[in-house]
């Protein structure tokens, strides 16, 4: 099955592989061979505002999360002589499961943050905000003082991203009042529950795909002008994998497909209602669609 392959494939391209030594018994010789290592992607997309939390709360952050085991990125620790800027920070954030932001009184002062802020909004990814210091009144996008200089759309661009963040239930953390222990404990667990809930609508979503492609299979709803349909189930799964969509664009996009071929009735359809918002419950939406297929292909 196509679909199968492609899971193979990826989950495979995701593993961790580490050098091996061996040994070949020629002549008493004994030769090592390296196997190059393949890490999996950051989890976690620190963005932050170098100067005033590298050495606090963003740095603080990400040590505490790799404790727990996860792997977050942070440029100042992760970028090394050598990388193209731009082209890692794209990949970083394309591959995370959550992005993080620490808003600082002069974060929106940076063109870098603002432009990681706006790939993490457009990419769709889980964010949690965390306000240190500063108030969301007082985050807007003004003066760029610095980064690279930026025009008039670009402007546009960061602005609505921002506006879309602050819509986004966050932290807040009073460096003045606070207690540095419990915050970073409490952020932490904001942030692997986010990071546990992406990992279960992913596994729900191959797992959903994969069952649909069989029921297109068994059931020969592949003929003729409907080929299409499979197509699309087979590139969908794909996109998901390479990060091209988040798990409710494709599951949207899919089911769209469905009603377009009208193999299925608008039933299906239906379910998406009950996962317009990141907050509902996706895993239960897959199963209820799921089933509803399951019926029609009888």
């Amino acid at each position: 099955m196509q679909i199968a392959g492609k899971l193979v494939a990826a989950i495979v391209a995701t593993s961790r592989l580490q050098a091996l030594p061996k040994c070949f018994a020629h002549r008493n010789h004994c030769q090592t061979v390296l196997v190059p290592v393949v890490l999996a992607p950051h989890d976690v997309f620190i963005s932050h505002r170098g100067p005033e939390t590298r050495r606090n709360i963003a740095g603080l952050l990400h040590d505490h999360l790799l404790r727990r085991g996860h792997r977050p990125f942070i440029d100042y620790r992760n970028l090394k002589a050598g990388d193209k800027l731009s082209e890692k920070i794209d990949t970083a954030i394309r591959d995370c499961k959550v992005g993080v932001l620490v808003f600082s009184p002069r974060y929106c002062e940076s063109s870098y943050c603002l432009q990681e802020l706006a790939l993490l909004m457009e990419y769709k990814k889980r964010v949690i905000p965390i306000l240190y210091n500063v108030k969301p009144s007082q985050l807007r996008v003004g003066d760029i003082s610095s980064g690279p200089c930026v025009s008039e759309t670009e402007l546009e661009r960061f602005s609505r991203a921002l506006e879309e963040a602050k819509n986004i239930v966050g932290l807040r953390f009073d460096s003045s009042r606070g207690y540095w222990s419990e915050f970073l404990q409490s952020a932490s667990d904001a942030i692997i529950e986010q990071i546990d809930t992406s990992s279960d609508n992913e596994t729900a979503f191959i797992t959903f795909s994969t069952s649909i492609t069989e029921h297109i299979e068994k059931n020969k709803l592949c003929a003729n002008d409907s080929i299409g349909l499979c197509n699309t189930d087979s590139n969908v799964a794909t996109k998901v994998y390479d990060h091209e969509l988040s798990v409710q664009e494709a599951y949207k996009e899919l089911c769209e497909e469905f009603v377009k071929f009208q193999k299925v009735n608008k039933k299906l359809y239906k379910n998406l209602t009950t996962m317009k918002n990141e907050k509902n419950n996706l895993v239960e939406a897959l199963k209820l669609t799921e089933l509803e297929v399951t019926k029609l292909c009888e």
